[in-house]
């Protein structure tokens, strides 16, 4: 298996533009049936993605969920000492 890491070089650099392409990312990716994890600065910006997430693209959602919680999702969403149970991809 090789390993890969792809940088993005944003028009804009607030936070809500960044966790909108990440949410663009997500969403690739779960086409290809890649697992993600998305590591949270702190409970706060958890609970925004968790918002974000639920709402993206604006006609559906990407099946997501907080570490720790049930039920488990492609896309995880952890702060402090959580970690990943896959490989696949990362933020």
């Amino acid at each position: 298996m090789s390993r890969r890491a792809d940088f993005y070089l944003l028009p804009q650099a607030d936070d809500d533009s960044r966790l909108r392409f990440m949410c663009r990312v997500c969403d690739k990716a779960l086409q290809h049936k890649r697992k993600v994890f998305i590591y949270a600065e702190d409970m706060a910006q958890a609970e925004y993605l968790d918002r974000l997430l639920w709402s993206f693209p604006e006609d559906g959602f990407l099946p997501h969920h907080l570490v720790g919680s049930e039920p488990s999702a492609p896309i995880s969403i952890g702060i402090g000492t959580q970690r990943p149970t896959h490989r696949d991809l990362f933020f």
